[in-house]
């Protein structure tokens, strides 16, 4: 077996589904995508490995790639009636997996702040979801067109302090479910924060391409 090009990739469980390795961490971030580049030699029908490097390549911020997995998993490894299969098995961490991909491609949350389309692929230039429930029980929605966020929701489940990431949101306006205007500090680079209510939803829009 090729070592270097094994589907097996325990070395990056900090990466995901841990968040030891992180953006406060860039050289271990690019430790991370240089593994990933390494692991692209294996063509075992096997859906996990797909679904985990999904995760894996998301988490580095590499949407195109994450996307990618995704397409191999569906040309190689997908069953007529949407099972992954392993040597005609089932295989439960496959489907669970890829689900979990396309949500961190998505949204990510794991860094303290919520950042909607963490790892867009260019292929998903324009689109919209809603439902999706970040760290702290803040439910995020998001459209978005020439791959620039057009409208940011968040509505918070529990209250309490919000923060959110995104290329120029310094300069976006945030609004509640009344249309009255939401002040918010900016506490880093492309991060703003502000005060929630519980059962309030909030929109962010005036978002820029960059």
């Amino acid at each position: 077996v090729d070592e270097k090009s094994h589907r097996h990739i325990s070395q990056l469980v900090g990466l995901y589904p841990g968040n030891l390795i992180n953006g406060t961490t860039p050289a271990w971030l690019d430790a991370a995508a240089v593994t990933l580049e390494g692991r692209d030699g294996f063509n075992e029908p096997g859906g996990w490995p797909y679904a985990h490097k999904m995760n894996l390549y998301a988490r580095v911020k590499d949407g195109d790639n994450a996307y990618l997995e995704y397409r191999k998993m569906m040309k190689n490894a997908l069953a007529p009636n949407l099972w992954t299969l392993y040597r005609l098995i089932y295989q439960a961490e496959a489907n669970s997996g890829a689900t979990s991909g396309v949500a961190e491609m998505l949204l990510q949350s794991h860094e303290g702040y919520i950042e909607p389309l963490a790892a867009l692929p260019s292929a998903w230039a324009k689109g919209c979801y809603s439902g999706l429930v970040a760290e702290g029980n803040f439910e995020v929605a998001c459209e978005w067109e020439n791959s620039t966020a057009k409208t940011i929701g968040i509505t918070a489940n529990v209250g309490g302090i919000v923060k959110v990431k995104y290329p120029s949101i310094a300069n976006a306006k945030v609004v509640d479910s009344k249309g009255n205007e939401v002040e918010y500090e900016v506490v880093g680079s492309d991060i703003i924060s502000f005060e929630t209510k519980k059962g309030e939803t909030y929109t962010i829009n005036g978002l820029v391409k960059v």
